[in-house]
């Protein structure tokens, strides 16, 4: 697992920045957010689901990082990965979750 972190730390920090930009540009414009965000809409294009600002902004970035870091623990403990291909290993290891 730890040979895997060092291997593969540029991708797990560019996937971290990555994911976290939306938080980054929500605390920016933070301001001329409503107090609730509009976060679903039905089948009919009527919006059918409403968030806090502060969730929208932080909560639900927090997560996606969260689930980006399952998926690259889940990837690293996976045994069977070693015996996959190492040019698709180099381009896609701890993408696979998605």
């Amino acid at each position: 697992m730890i040979n895997y972190l060092k291997k593969n730390k540029w991708r797990i920090i560019l996937s971290t920045i990555v994911t976290l930009v939306p938080m980054l540009a929500g605390l920016i414009i933070w301001n001329m957010l409503p107090a609730t965000l509009p976060i679903h809409w039905g089948p009919t294009g009527e919006i059918d689901g409403w968030t806090s600002k502060g969730f929208a902004v932080l909560g639900m970035p927090a997560i996606m990082v969260g689930l980006n870091f399952l998926c690259i623990i889940a990837t690293g403990l996976d045994h069977k990965n070693k015996n996959q291909n190492k040019n698709q290993n180099k381009n896609q290891n701890h993408l696979k979750c998605y």
